[in-house]
């Protein structure tokens, strides 16, 4: 069985297509959702909004655990599903599990991404891979930069969704 790790959950959307996605392929994986499920800010928000709600800052309501698992259970998606209350980098430091997928769809900012990304690799089987959304630079967001700078080669799809594999990676020491 795969193992699939999914930091930022929101409302379950991610990963109700990709256990949709699993299921047309008739491939059986576990599940892994991550997220602070909180309504705190994230490092991507413009400076005007830091101090506000997700809703005051018009991102929406913000991420709740009960109801990403209720969505998830609605739409057929909860069996393989486990959900944790977590910061990602804080579950990557203390996870001791190894993916063979993990899908990056937190804050938007380079640092978060690319201090996310040093520590997903190292939960990654050998020939596992890493991707996520938002691929951009636009605004306060350093997604883009941060794969660049991440991995020799990546590969992206439809100008947001970037893929790379593990043995692209550049660790932070040879840069």
């Amino acid at each position: 069985m795969h193992s699939c790790l999914v930091l930022g959950v929101y409302y379950g959307r991610d990963i109700a297509y990709m256990s949709a996605l699993l299921g047309e392929l008739r491939r059986r994986a576990q599940i892994v959702g991550v997220d602070k499920f909180e309504d705190s800010p994230g490092e991507d928000w413009p400076v005007e909004h830091r101090g506000s709600t997700w809703e005051k800052a018009g991102f929406g309501p913000a991420p709740d655990l009960e109801s990403a698992r209720a969505n998830l259970a609605r739409m057929g998606f909860d069996g393989a599903v486990a959900l944790h209350r977590a910061r990602a980098e804080d579950y990557l430091a203390t996870t001791d599990r190894a993916f063979d997928f993990i899908y990056i769809d937190i804050s938007h900012d380079y640092a978060t991404t690319r201090r996310t990304i040093d520590l997903a690799v190292r939960r990654l089987e050998p020939s596992g891979l890493i991707g996520g959304d938002d691929f951009s630079d636009e605004g306060t967001w350093g997604v883009a930069r941060a794969v660049r700078d991440s991995f020799s080669r990546f590969e992206l799809f439809s100008g947001w969704i970037w893929l790379a594999k593990r043995e692209d990676y550049r660790a932070a020491s040879s840069r």
